[in-house]
């Protein structure tokens, strides 16, 4: 009897040891890392040379480990992401470092605030997050960092792993949805200054989701005294055609400094490494470069402001066949007068000069990011009225998209509204006349005078609709009845649009 409570004493001594020891690593665990991260330290580095863990607790050398530290593990299934899982009985950390196979090369210095369980690390930095468990992780990254400025294209990347099958993506901004698809990548153009939220939303054939967002700041760049560099474009969507001249179009702003002027340097560099172009700073914006082969040109394009500041970026632009997937090019978006005034309409117009695809093309108009008319048209050029209701500086979008879902954009920066009560002048301007009265021949269209009608007579009049200095067109004239499509006695927008009709 006596024999038999002996041993079960002892199955329950050890059963409470057991228990106790348990409890141990269950109150260590969320204590351990960094008080609430868990038992497991991750790394995530691109370094592939077996990276070590040294850790410690201050003042127990007993829970700390001893110089070089401990060898990670290879999480199964991720691309360079390590693991160690700490003993139970360790207490809070005071610091980690991060080494190099084992021989005390550092990969990083002390690392003392501990504020997650998985270290990413670039380079010689690094910062703390949480390891994600989840079956579909996820990730969200941009090709350049935040902060950047309105108009300035940023591709958003989704990076995911594990899941199953394939994975579908939603990009959203600010909760609105600007892409869904299997594509990893989307492309973001803000148009207005702040703080924004970009969200992915992701879902495999299994049903696994998982979502994550960061936080992008967009500044305003109408005084910008650094040149802003915002993407480049080719008039192309996706591949471009080999043996083809293409144009690089470079977007970019600032430059509010000195002469206010912006310099332009673009290096092509084709698949084989070889400079395709002579490479030297110009005021165009516009680099036109043929391919003669298949394949990724590199394209390092450079802008300066007039007192030498430069920013710089590299691109990629995929010749192919091409060819079929041209999009739209917008050759002139305009307002109808210099300034607006409330309650007064306000005429937006735009022409349309290229791209593949058949009308109908849908012509979009919004001030500020709010849309203020839509119109489909089978024309290449179009119209439309808008009113404002406050007064004060408005960024103005028109965007075009044709029959293939192909888009092209072009904006109008600060468009002055003024009160609708504001005083007429005290003082009538005097011009002179730009041009004698003359009687003769004239070709109705040909305003310039080039013996052609081209979108050089549209830019000419709608210049001396806004009261651009050069451009003033005097009743009497030759150029004035050329001018006058309509023959009413009076240039205006109606008139520019008749002219650019005569080219489709």
């Amino acid at each position: 009897m006596t024999k038999k409570r002996t041993s079960r004493m002892a199955v329950c001594l050890l059963s409470l040891v057991l228990i106790v020891t348990s409890m141990c690593c269950l109150g260590t665990a969320a204590a351990s890392a960094a008080g609430t991260y868990g038992t497991t330290i991750y790394l995530q580095t691109d370094d592939t040379t077996d990276p070590y863990l040294h850790y410690w607790v201050n003042g127990n050398t007993s829970q700390s480990s001893t110089w070089p530290g401990v060898k990670m593990t290879k999480v199964t299934g991720e691309t360079n992401v390590y693991s160690y899982k700490l003993p139970c009985d360790v207490g809070s950390l005071s610091g980690v470092i991060f080494n190099n196979g084992g021989g005390g090369n550092k990969m990083t210095g002390d690392v003392t605030n501990i504020t997650g369980n998985l270290y990413k690390l670039s380079g010689s930095s690094g910062s703390w997050s949480m390891y994600d468990t989840s079956a579909l992780k996820l990730s969200v990254e941009t090709d350049v960092e935040a902060p950047q400025y309105k108009g300035t294209d940023i591709v958003i990347k989704a990076v995911s792993a594990g899941g199953q099958g394939t994975v579908t993506y939603t990009f959203s901004v600010n909760s609105q949805t600007i892409y869904t698809g299997t594509n990893s990548t989307c492309t973001w153009t803000p148009t207005q200054a702040g703080t924004y939220t970009i969200k992915v939303d992701a879902k495999d054939t299994a049903g696994n989701k998982n979502s994550k967002q960061i936080s992008y700041e967009i500044k305003d760049d109408a005084q910008a005294v650094e040149p802003v560099l915002k993407g480049i474009s080719t008039g192309y969507s996706g591949q471009v055609p080999v043996n083809t001249s293409i144009p690089v179009n470079v977007k970019a702003s600032g430059g509010n400094v000195g002469t206010n002027l912006l310099f332009y340097k673009v290096a092509v560099t084709d698949p084989n490494g070889n400079a395709v172009n002579t490479v030297y700073y110009k005021q165009s914006n516009i680099l036109n470069f043929t391919p003669t082969q298949k394949g990724d040109y590199k394209v390092d394009v450079t802008v300066q402001n007039s007192k030498n500041t430069t920013t710089q970026k590299a691109y990629t632009v995929t010749v192919g066949d091409g060819a079929s997937s041209v999009a739209p090019e917008i050759s002139s978006f305009y307002t109808g007068s210099v300034q607006g005034k409330v309650g007064t309409a306000v005429v937006l117009g735009t022409v349309v000069s290229d791209g593949t695809g058949t009308p109908s093309f849908t012509y979009t108009y919004s001030a500020n990011g709010k849309t203020v008319a839509e119109k489909t048209s089978s024309s290449r050029s179009n119209t439309v009225s808008w009113t404002p209701t406050q007064p004060g500086n408005y960024t103005l979008q028109v965007t075009v998209k044709d029959s293939k879902n192909l888009t092209a954009t072009q904006y109008v920066y600060n468009f002055v509204v003024v009160d609708g009560d504001t005083e007429a002048p005290t003082e009538t301007p005097t011009e002179a006349p730009t041009e004698t009265p003359t009687g003769g021949q004239y070709t109705k269209g040909d305003v310039t005078g080039d013996g052609k009608v081209s979108l050089a007579d549209v830019v000419y009049v709608m210049r001396s609709v806004m009261g651009y200095d050069g451009y003033k067109l005097t009743a009497g004239t030759s150029r004035f009845d050329a001018a006058d499509m309509d023959n009413n006695g009076k240039i205006n927008v109606i008139d520019a649009v008749l002219i650019a009709r005569t080219l489709i």
